[in-house]
């Protein structure tokens, strides 16, 4: 869905997706969420979960770089 776009997009940017965002939350979103959570001192579960979007979408986010 839309929700989903936006957040692959945005994880896009953050260097974290690796496969084309699609709306669908797959496999490949789970891993970037996972690996987002990581980096950014967060439980990485891979569930996108209220306070993982805020992070995400926060000046203070942290971009993956390698």
């Amino acid at each position: 869905n839309d929700d989903v776009l936006t957040m692959q997009n945005r994880l896009l940017e953050l260097g974290y997706m690796f496969v084309k965002p699609s709306g669908l939350f797959a496999e490949g979103t789970q891993q970037a969420v996972k690996d987002f959570q990581y980096l950014n001192g967060l439980p990485a579960t891979g569930i996108a979960d209220p306070v993982t979007l805020q992070k995400m979408f926060s000046d203070s986010a942290v971009k993956r770089t390698n």
